[in-house]
């Protein structure tokens, strides 16, 4: 059985970028160029599937089981919703970043009916650092008075 032009072509463009993906990234295109000698095409299609290669984070890399659980994670109601902070009861999750999760709270103590948006920093290695500019955080938001923005009650 004879292979074909294109299955020849095919094995070869793999195996200079196998060669290349060997190779320092520095080195890459320059291999690349010199292999692909004057083939306009082929140093395209190699250029492309370099650059496909050292591609991070791409989704078809991810496995498809920790995609289904970062979704499931990520649609879960989270351990505090329920939980009681002081006069507050959190209700639900409203935002989240960096530094951590925004609730709306619900003051439960019958004191009087208030509704709240409450902080939660996420933990982490850098706690030290999180907990500074938490701090920061809050001296500004404390500092500054304008009916758009959230006022600090504690």
């Amino acid at each position: 059985m004879t292979m074909s032009n294109e299955t020849r072509d095919w094995d070869r463009m793999m195996g200079l970028l196998a060669d290349a993906l060997d190779r320092p990234a520095a080195e890459r295109l320059a291999f690349i160029d010199d292999a692909a000698h004057d083939d306009a095409e082929l140093r395209a299609r190699l250029g492309a599937l370099l650059a496909a290669a050292a591609q991070e984070n791409s989704l078809l890399d991810a496995v498809p089981a920790a995609l289904a659980l970062e979704a499931l994670n990520a649609h879960a109601a989270s351990p505090w919703i329920g939980r009681q902070l002081g006069p507050y009861r959190l209700i639900e999750l409203i935002g989240g970043g960096g530094m951590g999760q925004v609730y709306l709270g619900e003051r439960v103590d019958g004191q009087y009916e208030q509704r709240v948006a409450i902080k939660l920093m996420r933990d982490g290695l850098e706690r030290a650092s999180l907990v500074s500019r938490f701090k920061a955080e809050r001296q500004i938001l404390a500092s500054l008075d304008h009916p758009n923005l959230a006022k600090v009650l504690d």
